[in-house]
Parts: C-alpha cells; sequence; structure tokens
C-alpha cells in the first residue's frame, strides 16, 4: 500500500509536460517489483528512498529543500517513512495553491460572466430580483427615521436602516447557534 501510495503521489504532483519523468517513476517504482524484493529479502530501502527523495527534491518548491536535505541524512526507517510521506502531503498542496494560481485570472475573469448569466436566470423567474431585500430592509425602518427628513439626512437614515437590518440578521444567527447548543 505504502509503495503504491509513494508512487502515486509522485506523479499527482508532476506536471502534465513531464512524461519522461512519469514513466522513468512508474518504471522504478514498480510496485510489483518492490513487492516481491520485499517477500524474498533484498529490497534495499536505503536506494528506494534515496531514489524516492531525489525525485521529491527536482519536484519540490524551494521552501521544502531542508526538509528533504535532513531526510536524505536520516537513518531511521520510520523516520523516513513518515517524512516521505507528510512531505509528499505538503508538496501535493503546493501542486494545488501553484495550479490555484496559474488559474486564477482566468477564473476571475469567467467569474463575471457566469455571475451575469445566473442573475439574468435568478431574474427570468422572480418579476422583482429584489423584493425580499426590499422587504428585509423596508422592516427595519423606523417612523422616526423618516419624520421630517430631508435629502442630506437620507444617507444617515439609510446607513442606519442597513446596521439595524444586519445586527438583527446577525442576533438572529447568534440566537439560532445558542439554541442549537443548549
Amino acid at each position: 500500500m505504502f509503495r503504491m501510495e509513494v508512487r502515486d503521489n509522485l506523479l499527482d504532483i508532476t506536471l502534465p509536460h513531464h512524461t519522461r519523468l512519469r514513466q522513468e517513476i512508474s518504471d522504478t517504482l514498480d510496485v510489483d517489483l518492490i513487492k516481491q524484493q520485499a517477500e524474498h529479502g533484498v529490497l534495499d530501502f536505503s536506494q528506494y528512498s534515496q531514489y524516492v527523495l531525489s525525485i521529491m527534491a527536482r519536484l519540490c518548491a524551494p521552501v521544502r529543500d531542508e526538509t528533504i536535505r535532513n531526510l536524505m541524512r536520516e537513518t531511521e526507517i520510520v523516520t523516513v517513512f513518515r517524512g516521505v510521506m507528510e512531505t509528499l502531503d505538503l508538496m501535493r498542496l503546493d501542486m494545488a495553491n501553484f495550479t490555484i494560481q496559474q488559474i486564477r485570472p482566468h477564473i476571475i475573469a469567467q467569474s463575471v460572466t457566469y455571475e451575469k448569466k445566473k442573475f439574468a436566470e435568478f431574474l427570468k423567474t422572480q418579476n422583482d430580483g429584489l423584493e425580499l431585500t426590499r422587504d428585509w430592509l423596508i422592516n427595519h425602518v423606523r417612523e422616526d427615521d423618516i419624520e421630517g427628513a430631508d435629502e442630506l439626512s437620507m444617507r444617515g437614515i439609510v446607513g442606519s436602516v442597513i446596521s439595524r437590518a444586519y445586527l438583527e440578521s446577525c442576533h438572529g444567527r447568534m440566537r439560532n447557534c445558542y439554541q442549537r447548543l443548549w
């Protein structure tokens, strides 16, 4: 299981254009061959772990270099196993973050189009897309807010109404949260 997981994790963190490296990893970390070597007591764990660590060193972000160097010097098998697995997990996270960073501009560009499309679909099903929002805010207007209000004071009134609406909403959520706890 461990052998296959290491190989699969290494393959997961390679980029699509790393075709030769992917083939090398698959060939060198042949699970069946390693299993046979282990069963016959001829598996050279040191050679196996050094190969895995050398591949990790080629693929890792610079922040992982020191960890991998330390693992290469480590002689305790369990420590090396644990370190390889932990570092591979971190490298997978590094790769995910790298991928997100690379496609972020595309996601941002597409999100505006997506939101417009979804909002247009929503408006097709609703005659007034802001009806619920308007009702929610109107419920928080006090009569003394609008009595004698002029155009200049309306900004402050609008801000007060919005603040009351949000505070009530937060307070209601907190009340529901406390009710669930008790």
